[in-house]
């Protein structure tokens, strides 16, 4: 993929994470992660991040990272509920083991 190709694809999941802070590092960071081969599809991520701000007990109490750190943390791995302690993402889903 191409810078252009991958700012194109980080303003469509920008549209959706719910903290509209730090663009710019969100940008860099979003382009690093991309090209390392490590984070998830589009697709995928913006299901991940919709899921999140309907089920993550810190994101409903208005405790949102920014992109870029949560990009650095790789939150998208984060668990959705403390109970489930191993699984994955199937489809947007989080499937616990």
């Amino acid at each position: 993929m191409t810078d252009g190709e991958i700012d194109s694809e980080f303003e469509e999941v920008w549209l959706h994470y719910p903290w509209k802070a730090g663009k710019g590092s969100a940008r860099r960071t979003y382009r690093k992660w991309r090209k390392s081969g490590k984070l998830p599809p589009k697709e995928t991520l913006i299901l991940i991040i919709e899921n999140m701000k309907r089920r993550r007990r810190s994101w409903l109490a208005g405790f949102i990272q920014r992109f870029a750190t949560f990009l650095n943390d790789e939150g998208w791995l984060d668990e959705q509920d403390p109970e489930k302690k191993k699984g994955e993402w199937i489809d947007g889903e989080w499937h616990p083991f």
